[in-house]
């Protein structure tokens, strides 16, 4: 059974100077025509119910008289248009070039596949898979890709998930409660590149004082991460913490 629609190109369509050649009419016969071969077996060739239909049946799948159906295929087959088999049944050429290409890329692969590619597939022992690990999935636009390299990237990246974490957001989307505020966003996540490039902090230092804050903040996670509120520090013998790390804060 073929499929409930085909490829249709205009501009092939009315670029075709065999086809531009003929009547109106006989163009109109010709699209009609088509959409029978497209449901026809073989591909591409006017038959239905494996019979080639007579000039009055087109007429009567056409709603033009038998004489114009005549003419008309007359001048379809004068310039060209299409082509008969050795039984005389008509066919379009591009249909059964598209038919076959289409039964090629279905035996290689649904949809189209390599056959070369599959041939190795094929060939492949079964200690050898295919697939050795997941494909990571794209991460949403809103969490934190930062522009330093892969090895750069997903540390900063686990990083910002053990920071939110650690505030008690959702370390994925970086959601902090119903009004929908948003943390880890870029922006806090160049600050974090600050704490680390300025003040010589490590993640593991960054964590605890964050976790520090945490259990001194009595008004839920913060509205974003900020820089240099000394007065919502954590105590200086946390963790610690050297002069640098006392600047770091909510």
């Amino acid at each position: 059974m073929s499929d409930p629609w085909f490829k249709f190109f205009p501009t092939d369509w009315r670029a075709d100077p065999a086809l531009r050649m003929c009547s109106l009419a006989a163009r109109g016969l010709w699209i009609e025509m088509i959409a029978l071969m497209h449901d026809a077996v073989p591909y591409g060739h006017l038959l239905i119910s494996d019979q080639p239909p007579t000039d009055a049946q087109l007429a009567v799948l056409g709603g033009a008289p038998t004489d114009q159906i005549t003419n008309s295929l007359g001048e379809l087959e004068l310039a060209g248009v299409f082509s008969r088999t050795r039984k005389g049944v008509i066919y379009s050429r591009r249909m059964v070039r598209d038919g076959q290409g289409r039964a090629i890329a279905m035996k290689n692969g649904k949809k189209g596949g390599n056959p070369t590619l599959r041939k190795a597939i094929e060939n492949m022992p079964l200690d050898n898979p295919l697939v050795k690990e997941r494909v990571k999935p794209q991460k949403p636009e809103a969490r934190s890709q930062i522009d330093d390299g892969g090895g750069d990237t997903r540390e900063a990246d686990t990083l910002r998930g053990r920071i939110l974490s650690a505030i008690g957001v959702d370390p994925i989307s970086g959601m902090a409660g119903p009004n929908g505020n948003l943390l880890g966003t870029k922006a806090d996540m160049e600050r974090v590149r600050m704490w680390q490039a300025d003040l010589g902090l490590n993640s593991d230092t960054i964590i605890a004082v964050v976790v520090e804050t945490m259990t001194r903040k009595r008004d839920g996670p913060p509205s974003r991460l900020t820089y240099g509120h000394l007065e919502k520090l954590p105590d200086p013998s946390c963790c610690a913490m050297s002069e640098g790390d006392r600047r770091l804060g909510f």
